[in-house]
């Protein structure tokens, strides 16, 4: 091989030695990948619990304004908008209590395998910090009445201003209608909470 050739193989061979330096070097200084994530779950899958159906139980109201009835038919509207399978009719709660013996008859009765139902605790226009305010706290219970997923839950809606009623579903301005609103942004929080997972 003539010097030329000498020359001009030690040159390749030097450049590949130091780009493979080179290259070795910038995939080292590159972070290692990070792990995904893992998904955020939030409340309680149905399935896993073995719930198939339930049932929406008129709410316990600690306010003695009503408002057992209206709270139970938002989380009722709710929760079948979120996909849970529902007794069609809200039941009518026998008392402030909620015996065993009475969940598990309304269970065989409705076919159901468990019930939603609340504690009203605050259902009330406030005048002057111009808002309708709600606050429960909201249960998932199997037929023998244990808790199986609770929440408190809270919410507001203005009151009287047509600017409103793009944010607040359609408010009209009337103070019944924000108590509504304020009612059924609370009940879309438990029902997102109950929402069938997807399956993978």
């Amino acid at each position: 091989m003539s010097a030329i050739g000498r020359v001009s193989l030690l040159l390749v061979a030097g450049a590949a030695w130091v780009l493979g330096g080179c290259l070795r070097e910038i995939v080292r200084d590159e972070p290692p990948p990070s792990p995904s994530p893992p998904p955020v779950v939030r409340g309680i899958d149905l399935r896993l619990a073995g719930l198939r159906r339930l049932a929406v139980i008129e709410a316990l109201d600690r306010t003695d304004r009503d408002a057992g009835l209206p709270v139970a038919d938002s989380l009722h509207e709710r929760l079948l908008g979120a996909g849970v399978d529902l007794h069609p009719v809200v039941l009518r709660r026998p008392g402030a209590g909620l015996a065993a013996s009475w969940l598990a008859a309304q269970a065989r009765l409705h076919a159901v395998d468990g019930f939603v139902t609340g504690a009203v605790s605050a259902y009330a226009i406030q005048e002057g910090r111009r808002r309708a305010f709600v606050a429960l706290t909201a249960v998932l219970l199997d037929p023998a009445g244990r808790i199986l997923w609770s929440r408190r839950l809270s919410a507001q809606a203005p009151l009287g201003t047509q600017q409103a009623a793009f944010a607040s579903e359609g408010f009209s301005g009337n103070n019944g209608d924000a108590l509504a609103v304020a009612v059924r942004i609370a009940a879309k929080e438990f029902a997102d909470d109950l929402a069938p997972v997807p399956a993978p």
